[in-house]
Parts: C-alpha cells; sequence; structure tokens
C-alpha cells in the first residue's frame, strides 16, 4: 500500500491506497490529521481473501480514532459497498466520533 501526507497551509490531508492494515502504521502516519481519507472497498461483512486486503470499517474507524483525525472520508467506494452506508457507519462509530464523509466521485469539500 502507499500512503501520502500533504501538509500545506496549516492542514494536514492525508491519503491511503488500498490497505489491510496488518502492520497498524497509518494511524501514526496520519496523526492529527484534518482529514484522513481511505478506502472503503469492502463491508464490515467481507470474507476471504478481499479481507486480507482490505481494511474493514471498524477497522477504519479504529484507525481514524487513533490518528485523532478530525474527519474520515471514505473513497475509493465500490459496488460492494455502495448501499451499506447504515452498517459501515455503525461499525465506524462505535470506534470513532468524528465527522465521516461517504465520498463520491468528483466531488468537493473544503477543510
Amino acid at each position: 500500500a502507499i500512503a501520502w501526507r500533504v501538509e500545506v497551509g496549516g492542514k494536514v490531508v492525508v491519503i491511503t491506497g488500498d490497505f489491510s492494515n496488518q502492520k497498524n502504521v497509518i494511524p501514526a502516519f496520519a496523526k492529527d490529521a484534518d482529514a484522513l481519507v481511505v478506502s472503503h472497498a469492502v463491508p464490515e461483512t467481507a470474507r476471504g481473501a478481499v479481507r486480507e486486503l482490505h481494511a474493514i470499517p471498524s477497522q477504519l474507524g479504529q484507525i481514524a480514532a487513533q490518528a485523532n483525525a478530525r474527519i474520515l472520508i471514505l473513497g475509493h467506494r465500490m459496488n460492494r459497498t455502495r448501499g451499506r452506508e447504515t452498517q459501515s457507519r455503525e461499525a465506524i462509530d462505535k470506534h470513532y466520533q468524528g465527522s465521516v464523509i461517504f465520498a463520491n466521485d468528483m466531488e468537493c469539500w473544503g477543510l
């Protein structure tokens, strides 16, 4: 996996590629990010190889909480996660109390 940490204008944005969080390095890398952008590639109920390759929503919530991220942005949404926003949000909210955005292509937000 790859991740970028961009610090500009007093703001911090961390953007990750697909990752499984097996090494748990993202929370430290994203520490105190204003926005943490992650892949919402699999639902909480994912099983098998796909779960080994991608973090599930509850893990994304844990990561955002450990990083103390102000906003968690879920991008790279796929057919298997679209329509499951409520389920994903419930799993995230068990660990993370910040703002959550389910991102769609071509959307823009200000920090």
